[in-house]
């Protein structure tokens, strides 16, 4: 185990769907010229540690992944 894996937290979201979903929303809501992005909806993320112990429960978070193949997914979440 690597020594990153240590310092993991695994967050399972409370009303999220059963498997991965993928929508697509508007880059920006008040601005639709800028088009649309995918966006992912899992019921489990992986979050560091030190990111997971700074929120506050039912705060909203949104988490960005970044893909070294197809860019940047963002991901809106509330944690429970």
């Amino acid at each position: 185990m690597e020594l990153t894996a240590l310092f993991r937290v695994t967050v399972t979201l409370t009303g999220a769907a059963s498997s991965v979903e993928f929508k697509d929303m508007p880059r920006h809501k008040k601005n639709p010229a800028v088009g649309t992005k995918r966006t992912a909806y899992a019921p489990t993320i992986i979050l560091d540690q030190q990111d997971a112990q700074a929120f506050k429960e039912n705060e909203e978070v949104t988490a960005s992944v970044v893909s070294e193949t197809s860019g940047v997914v963002t991901t809106a979440c509330r944690l429970r």
